[in-house]
């Protein structure tokens, strides 16, 4: 099984808390990538080097309750 980096990106798009896991295959390590959005951080799937992937939150909940909170402050 080929072992994928997976990287957090920073607001300056530098990686930060790289891990390493093993994975079956691209679409496998995609996955895995999703469920650490749930952090909150873009991240960053690579194989041997080569990015496999760049996977980056939805934002659109917290972009709504933003605009609802600045309607009430107005």
């Amino acid at each position: 099984m080929p072992h994928y980096t997976f990287s957090f990106l920073n607001h300056l798009g530098e990686p930060f808390d790289t891990r390493t896991l093993p994975c079956r295959d691209d679409g496998h390590a995609i996955e895995c990538g999703h469920a650490l959005l749930a952090l909150g951080y873009p991240v960053e799937v690579r194989l041997e080097g080569a990015l496999v992937e760049l996977l980056k939150p939805d934002f659109s909940e917290l972009n709504a309750w933003l605009r609802a909170f600045m309607k009430k402050t107005q």
